[in-house]
């Protein structure tokens, strides 16, 4: 009798432990991946769907944006995950498009970077990224700080960016990777426009960690 029921209980932990196992560690597997640490994208025709951590912030740029002028006809729009994980960007343009998520708190975040979007490939592709901890970027940068007009210090196709008026800037919240740091400022004075710009390759943020000394010098271009 003894025998029968302890292999009764252990028939019934066997049954009950992952049910048990996926609630108390919260992941979701629906679509077959989990979505308490990471991001995942689905990309089809021109739409890009994906999950990830409930309340998660997530931006999409095309590659070719840039922080210091809005005018051109870049492309960056803002979704937030719900509490399924889910969030969707519909009616994308052909082109390249990086992706940025962070989660609630912005203690940790991942970067999907060049998703292709054809309107005409409707075969569904998928990526993920694990999200880690977020980082900064940070240095000094030689600028002309008697005018009121910032430098921008940015990374292209990712709204990342600070508005530097005096020699220090940071890039906060920050996923880990590897980085093309770029800094521009335009300063008018009287008919005469001034165009400066300086970058730095090769940039690379670990988990969690705050990146100083990326020195940059302003050169003039125009």
């Amino acid at each position: 009798m003894i025998n029968r029921a302890c292999c009764t209980i252990y028939i019934l932990f066997l049954l009950l432990f992952p049910a048990l196992f996926f609630c108390f560690c919260g992941v979701n597997t629906a679509g077959g991946f989990e979505t308490t640490n990471g991001v995942r994208v689905t990309v089809s025709a021109d739409n890009v769907r994906g999950k990830a951590t409930p309340g998660s912030q997530i931006i999409i740029c095309d590659t070719s944006f840039v922080s210091h002028d809005l005018t051109l006809n870049c492309y960056i729009d803002t979704a937030y995950a719900d509490q399924n994980g889910d969030f969707m960007f519909n009616s994308l343009q052909n082109g390249s498009y990086n992706l940025v998520a962070r989660s609630e708190d912005l203690k940790k975040g991942a970067v999907i970077t060049n998703i292709d979007i054809d309107k005409l490939n409707n075969l569904e592709r998928s990526e993920y990224a694990e999200f880690l901890g977020l980082g900064s970027i940070s240095g000094e940068i030689v600028i002309d700080t008697t005018t009121n007009e910032p430098c921008v210090v940015y990374i292209k196709g990712m709204a990342i960016f600070d508005s530097a008026y005096t020699n220090n800037y940071r890039l906060p919240n920050v996923p880990p990777g590897k980085y093309r740091i770029q800094a521009y400022q335009k300063i008018t004075r009287g008919v005469q426009t001034l165009i400066y710009s300086a970058s730095m390759d090769n940039v690379v943020l670990m988990e969690s960690c705050n990146e100083t000394g990326i020195n940059m010098v302003l050169e003039l271009i125009e």
